[in-house]
């Protein structure tokens, strides 16, 4: 039987196989049984031909071959080492090593990592001399292509940061400040918020002020240059007890599969929906229940905006519910795109995907 283990390799590091393709790890756990070890990752780029020099490579050689973690199913081809592995039902994309293969890690930590771009690397060192001017405390980073030298020139740029959860409002602040000292636009105050809100809207099947809330709370600047540049501030100090708790117990059958719910729940912790995989603590009808996510659509939701405070008040939950056999605890999994937490009062006009 598989269970959870914590690592300490930071999310969104990449990973590169010996035939040069190249993974992003989605969340700091890997899963560890008899059969190996597997983590959880994308894929996200291959070369073109075998042999490709990767000490001087470039965009030319590679094919952005996207595999999400979530996202995979039954018809997608997978490659080498590549498994799928279920999860309270839900398809995910594991790969799977042992001790003795030979993975060269990217780094998603800015001071660790040599194959930075030069666009990224000017970028990450003006954040942290503005942060460094008021002491702010702040490990910075990056994921994508920036992260291991495959950017082009209308390559976006995916920043990455850690901070505690109870810092998280400060440091925000800090980033922003720091944004804006540097000559980045907010995204949203621009002409492509509209774009992202629409994005939003079709793709979890919701009307447009909800997409536009939803695309309000993401981290998004445009550079003085023109680039999108987006963030993901995650917490250092995730508390993986809930995850692995719902994983083990997935796979040791202890759950059963009830009835798609839409209902009306007390958000009591929204402090972990940052991090992979994304927890919420709830009272459902006057029990305690945990939400679960590894989607990257439910980033952020159900938080009073970005904070990480707990937040209270009344939210609507479209899901997919379990129920432990044992002692009838609850577990909503928001499988699909279209499931969510919203504010009751935002979420009562939404269309359903059920």
């Amino acid at each position: 039987m598989l269970s959870y283990s914590p690592i300490q390799t930071a999310e969104f590091t990449a990973h590169e196989d010996q035939r040069g393709i190249i993974y992003h790890q989605r969340g700091a756990y890997e899963l560890i049984g008899e059969s190996g070890i597997f983590l959880p990752v994308n894929r996200s780029y291959r070369p073109q031909a075998l042999g490709v020099d990767t000490a001087a490579r470039s965009a030319s050689d590679y094919i952005a071959d996207k595999l999400i973690h979530d996202t995979v199913c039954e018809e997608d081809a997978l490659i080498g080492d590549e498994v799928r592995l279920e999860v309270l039902g839900k398809t995910l994309l594991f790969y799977a090593h042992t001790s003795s293969d030979d993975l060269l890690a990217h780094s998603s930590s800015f001071e660790e990592n040599t194959r930075l771009s030069e666009v990224a690397k000017k970028t990450i060192e003006g954040l942290a001399n503005k942060l460094d001017s008021i002491n702010t405390d702040l490990q910075l980073g990056l994921h994508g292509s920036h992260q291991v030298g495959l950017s082009g020139a209308d390559s976006d740029m995916d920043l990455v940061a850690w901070s505690g959860r109870e810092q998280r409002a400060e440091v925000l602040e800090s980033i922003r400040w720091a944004m804006k000292e540097n000559g980045f636009v907010d995204a949203n105050t621009t002409n492509r918020f509209e774009e992202y809100a629409v994005r939003i809207s079709r793709l979890m099947g919701v009307q447009l002020h909800v997409g536009a809330y939803l695309a309000s709370q993401r981290l998004r600047w445009v550079s003085p240059e023109g680039a999108s540049t987006s963030l993901q501030l995650v917490h250092s100090d995730y508390d993986h007890v809930p995850a692995a708790f719902i994983i083990d117990n997935s796979f040791s059958g202890k759950y059963s599969c009830r009835e798609r719910v839409d209902t009306q729940v007390e958000l009591l912790d929204d402090s972990e929906p940052f991090n992979y995989p994304r927890i919420w603590h709830a009272n459902l009808d006057g029990e305690k229940s945990t939400v679960i996510s590894f989607n990257m659509v439910h980033q952020g939701m159900g938080t009073n905006g970005v904070q990480a405070d707990d937040n209270g008040g009344l939210w609507r939950v479209v899901g997919q519910e379990f129920v432990d056999n044992k002692n009838d605890e609850r577990v909503i999994l928001l499988r699909d795109d279209g499931d969510f937490i919203l504010p009751k009062s935002l979420a009562q006009s939404t269309s359903q995907k059920c």
